[in-house]
């Protein structure tokens, strides 16, 4: 539920009625954007996001689209809207989760039902645990008839490994040929080898 607060005083012929959005999420202001709902973040002063998927910046003399570009590992999308204390690329499917997904339990990361990381409207985002992210991908493989995704501790291990030397995530991923949310579970969640005692 919503409640009108103010006009937008940026453009007088056409103005922009601003909602303060009262649903838990971290949205500060809700508007209508050619069909679609906008949000803003605190955090990203000059952007919106919209339902569907999109960002929009009003730095420039009108509203602009901007056009995402491709993460390190190729399927999810970004956009290079940060600025200090933030990384500059920004994942949008995320941006998307926090203005429009409620997230009550504190859950880590942002889930794409479907399973296309393309789609990134906020109807096919979830709030979930590094395990249920990987369970879910294992569903979606399971349904489609593909391999599920396993790692063995040797190959976790390697992956803590490697990525130690200083590889990417994606490279890891790329040398031990697994995809990138397997490679970034098998780094982060590796058991520390075993001390031997001389």
């Amino acid at each position: 539920m919503t409640s009108i607060a103010t006009n937008s005083p940026r453009n007088t012929a056409s103005p922009i009625v601003y909602r303060f959005p009262l649903d838990n999420t971290e949205a500060v202001f809700e508007f209508d954007f050619q069909g679609s709902t906008a949000r803003t973040l605190a955090d990203f002063p000059g952007y919106a996001f919209t339902a569907d998927g999109h960002v929009l910046s009003f730095k420039g003399k009108a509203p602009a689209q901007l056009k995402p570009g491709s993460s390190a590992s190729g399927c999810y999308c970004y956009v290079n809207i940060g600025r200090p204390p933030f990384k500059k690329s920004q994942l949008l499917h995320i941006l998307v989760a926090r203005a429009f997904v409620t997230n009550p339990e504190g859950k880590p990361q942002v889930n794409h039902k479907d399973g296309n990381p393309g789609n990134n409207a906020a109807g096919n985002l979830e709030w979930v645990t590094p395990s249920e992210n990987v369970l879910h991908a294992n569903q979606l493989r399971k349904e489609q008839g593909r391999s599920l995704f396993k790692t063995t501790a040797e190959q976790r291990s390697l992956a803590k490994a490697l990525h130690a030397s200083g590889l990417s995530i994606a490279e890891v991923g790329r040398q031990l040929n697994l995809p990138y949310e397997i490679a970034r579970y098998a780094v982060r969640y590796a058991k520390p080898a075993p001390v031997l005692a001389i």
